[in-house]
């Protein structure tokens, strides 16, 4: 995975993008993997940055659905080639 921290049950991640719509289409791209696997991050946008934190709320640790999250979204990362 790219630069994600384990921080207290929890994978967080900051992107920085170039403006605000970057950071908005980024999170549209986000929410549309989150909802393939109803697997839900929580996402922090404004201009020019992306806060992504996950974790199993159910289970209050992650798992492998974090995982696999984190994954897709380092995947869009790359492809807009902000990493």
């Amino acid at each position: 995975m790219s630069n994600w921290i384990e921080v207290d049950n929890r994978l967080e991640l900051k992107i920085k993008t170039p403006d605000f719509m970057t950071s908005l289409n980024l999170v549209i791209a986000i929410g549309k993997q989150a909802e393939e696997l109803n697997h839900h991050p929580d996402v922090k946008l404004g201009w020019g940055y992306v806060d992504i934190v996950l974790t199993t709320h159910d289970k209050n640790e992650i798992t492998s659905k974090d995982y696999e999250l984190a994954k897709r979204i380092d995947k869009l990362i790359s492809n807009l080639k902000l990493d």
